[in-house]
């Protein structure tokens, strides 16, 4: 194995490399006010899809409860700056569009409401966004102070086997008491590590 020394290289700040060839997490995700928006667009026949038992009043569509029953208990304004807000007389229970599909489909919110707006947007047939993995951070996560040299490592058949890196610790010194202990890094192209002292 043969090492070359470099001095002054640019050293990505973190305090360990990451061969983690995994993607990241990527979530799915709608947007509330969207679908809350969406469903008001075409309200009545959101209603008529929840509660085929239900009928239009003027202004306001009624049903018996929830659950989808006949009666008048439940009723939804359809019109105006309250439309969409719902209140069942026979519970209490009241709300805006999103919690009147969460009270009918049987979601629990907060708890299923990432739940519930997949449904809503399934529904609705509005394409999911991804959220993408945070990105990593740029500061460095270590406290040891900047990089004053690297190491890299090749194997004897020329290949790039690994990278060590000496830092200066804030105090001054890389050696004697008060400084850090060695740290693990691992190698690209094995399954083991080695440890490099700072």
């Amino acid at each position: 194995m043969s090492a070359v020394a470099i001095d002054a290289v640019h050293v990505p700040p973190h305090p360990f490399f990451d061969f983690n060839d995994a993607p990241d997490r990527i979530e799915r995700r709608h947007d509330k006010d969207e679908l809350r928006a969406r469903l008001l667009d075409q309200l009545e026949a959101v209603l008529m899809y929840l509660f085929p038992n239900g009928k239009r009043q003027g202004t306001r569509f009624v049903v018996g409860n929830v659950q989808g029953d006949a009666g008048d208990s439940l009723v939804i304004e359809l019109e105006g700056p309250k439309r969409g807000l719902w209140i069942a007389f026979a519970t209490g229970e009241s709300g805006d569009v999103l919690a009147l599909w969460a009270a009918a489909r049987g979601f629990a919110v907060p708890r299923d409401f990432g739940e519930l707006l997949d449904d809503v947007g399934d529904w609705l047939v509005v394409p999911t966004s991804f959220i993408p993995a945070q990105a990593k951070s740029s500061a460095a996560h270590d406290t040891l102070g900047p990089h004053t040299g690297k190491w890299d490592y090749y194997s004897a058949d020329g290949n790039y086997w690994l990278a060590c890196t000496a830092t200066t610790h804030p105090r001054g010194s890389n050696t004697g008491p008060g400084t850090s202990p060695p740290v693990r890094r691992a190698c690209p192209t094995h399954a083991r590590s080695i440890t490099c002292l700072r």
